[in-house]
């Protein structure tokens, strides 16, 4: 079919040459908080998650240092910290704290800001995600993965912490036994939450029909070949798909949405000679998309090669010189982009519960959508540099462009037709003359006239949260409702986050002088008062949770709410760490909800199998776990 190239405006004008158009927003009928001013000299600033920050500057008249701020509001100094150094993250539950330099790492205990210097013995810190990942796998695989790579000490790492609905989501690069057909040799790994559970990113396609001039067939995975019979002859497909140009989790996408290349090869089959085991890159030659509407969506646009490995998604090294790579066997030690074309793949966080690859635990969904409209004609991706925040890409055009006066979004609608997946942009939307913009964790947020704004994907508005100093020049956020401000100049910042306690406490149900009509019970005050409460979650001034039952009494042990398992003390208190309930030993989150598998408490490993209960005196997965139920080292 002959396909037209449609330009997104949106996504590749320059922040001054934009339109104006005034979004969405909610009117503002309630009193806005308004954030505390401190005085300090803040010359970075990260939000990290769950009102915990950090700081490079001068607090309170000291000198310069780096302060780690937890979600009580302590500062902990980082002691012999490295000034300039770039603040990442935390880790392993928020017991240490990452500040980088290049490719130099500094790790610091958050508990007591003394830097830890032998990060990789195990002994000294224990990395726990990573460690559970690793433990995982190696009683999953079955020749996927390199051996080594989860029975030695290395860390395997990639992207890191996503932003993600509940849990956090990370990305590790897991290195393969046998590279693919271009010669990639590294899987990504995404682990979900803290307990072990995990997909496998690069083997589902969904359903992909691929049409050529010999016949068409369905393609499922990258792995599998699939033959096409033409006149007597026999011809293979494989699909190839390259590392991710970015993964993320939208706040209220429980999906991973990855932004990446595809290619398809073609072969006669028998035929190895030549490059590539005889097979051709023919992703410029085929139509894809399903049985019945399939179209071509490859597009002659320049590709470059990443070869500086600084993480850039516009194609140039870190010098900033690009290489423009010819549709020709690619050079070795350069990343083989050739001929592809790229696509977006929506995989959901929830592992199968029966299909795996090689051992390794696959999606349970998996969506290929491309960058075309209902009738294959493609948007021109040529200058395509934009993250996806709750189904809106921003462009990174603008988001990098030192202090924007404007910042373009556009909303990216998932489509299917018969079938037929594509990504087809919507509404545009500009947002100009603010003061401060960040695109925040799913939730982009600006500044304007001290008032703080955040996208309220599900409202499809921006809302107001937060007044800050209108003399507040920078801002980082993170997760919904977290913010730090601050004005070098000036001396000022501010900042506002709910504890992960509180966010939970937020979301569960509140207590109400009177509860809905069918959802509501008589209880008596000490003072012999009949009033009206909620069924459900209900918390006290002490920020104890109960659960109410319909006859108006507080639930007692053992509660399954909605899937999850908590127990609730003989006072009607819901439990947190562990309990001993009839000689068997659980543990409970500080949510409450009743945790399995690998469990690190205060750096001392246990196990729970599937009914909560710890094991002791036996081995799981080669660990030894002796009677107290510790992993013996």
């Amino acid at each position: 079919m002959i396909k037209r190239v449609k330009s997104i405006s949106s996504l590749l004008v320059a922040a001054t040459s934009v339109i104006s158009m005034v979004p969405a927003m909610a009117s503002d009928t309630t009193k806005l908080q308004r954030l505390e001013i401190k005085e300090g000299t803040i010359y970075q600033a990260k939000s990290l998650a769950w009102g915990h920050f950090c700081v490079e500057g001068e607090i309170n008249g000291t000198e310069d240092a780096f302060y780690y701020i937890d979600d009580k509001g302590n500062y902990i100094k980082l002691e012999d910290a490295s000034l300039g150094d770039t603040i990442d993250g935390l880790y392993e539950n928020d017991k240490y704290l990452l500040l980088l330099d290049g490719d130099d790492e500094e790790w610091f205990d958050t508990a007591t800001g003394k830097k830890v210097d032998d990060r990789d013995d195990p002994a000294e810190i224990d990395r726990t995600l990573s460690t559970t990942i690793k433990r995982v796998i190696r009683k999953d695989d079955n020749g996927l993965f390199e051996k080594s790579s989860y029975t030695d000490n290395t860390i395997q790492k990639g992207a890191g912490a996503l932003p993600a609905k509940s849990g956090g989501t990370n990305e590790f690069n897991y290195p393969l036994k046998e590279s693919n057909l271009i010669g990639i040799r590294e899987g990504k790994l995404y682990a979900i939450g803290s307990d072990g559970k995990y997909i496998y990113g690069d083997y589902d396609l969904g359903s992909i029909y691929v049409s050529t001039t010999h016949g068409g067939v369905y393609v499922k995975n990258t792995e599998d070949t699939y033959e096409i019979k033409d006149k007597g002859e026999t011809y293979e497909v494989k699909a190839v798909l390259e590392s991710p140009l970015f993964s993320i989790t939208g706040a209220e996408n429980p999906s991973i949405d990855i932004y990446r290349n595809l290619s398809i090869w073609l072969r006669k089959k028998g035929d190895t000679s030549g490059d590539y085991d005889g097979y051709e890159n023919v992703t410029d030659q085929v139509e894809l998309g399903s049985k019945a509407h399939h179209y071509n969506m490859w597009t002659d646009h320049p590709i470059y090669a990443d070869d500086s490995d600084d993480g850039s998604l516009d194609g140039t090294n870190s010098s900033g010189a690009g290489r423009y790579l010819e549709n020709q066997k690619i050079s070795a030690g350069v990343k083989p982009y050739g001929k592809y074309i790229r696509v977006f793949q929506r995989i959901s966080q929830e592992p199968s519960a029966t299909e795996t690859y090689k051992g390794i635990k696959l999606p349970k969904t998996v969506d290929t959508y491309f960058l075309a409209d209902e009738d294959g004609n493609l948007y021109n991706n040529s200058n395509m540099r934009f993250l996806i925040r709750n189904n809106w890409a921003i462009s990174i055009m603008d988001y990098l462009t030192s202090n924007p006066t404007s910042i373009t979004m556009q909303k990216m609608e998932y489509k299917s037709d018969n079938g037929y997946k594509h990504v087809e942009p919507g509404e545009l939307r500009t947002i100009d003359n603010f003061d401060v913009f960040t695109p925040g964790w799913g939730r982009p947020r600006f500044v304007k006239d001290g008032d703080v704004y955040e996208f309220n994907p599900k409202e499809d508005e921006y809302t107001k949260i937060f007044k800050i100093s209108s003399k507040m020049n920078k801002i980082d956020t993170s997760v919904a409702g977290q913010i730090i401000a601050w004005n070098e100049d000036e001396g000022i910042y501010s900042f506002s986050g709910l504890s992960l306690n509180d966010y939970i406490a937020s979301k569960m149900k509140k207590p109400t002088a009177t509860a809905a009509a069918g959802a509501s019970a008589t209880s008596t005050t000490a003072a012999g008062a009949s009033v009206q409460v909620s069924t459900g979650w209900v918390s006290d001034q002490n920020k104890s949770w109960s659960y109410i039952l319909k006859d108006g009494t507080k639930a007692k042990g053992w509660l399954n709410d909605s899937g999850t398992w908590y127990y609730l003390k003989d006072d009607g208190a819901m439990a947190k760490g562990w309990i001993n309930d009839k000689g068997i030993w659980y543990y409970l989150s500080e949510s409450g909800a009743m945790k399995t598998g690998w469990i690190n408490d205060n750096g001392t490993w246990y196990y729970c199998n599937e009914s909560g209960a710890m094991l002791a005196n036996t081995t799981v997965d080669g660990y030894v776990l002796g009677a107290n139920g510790a992993w013996v080292k």
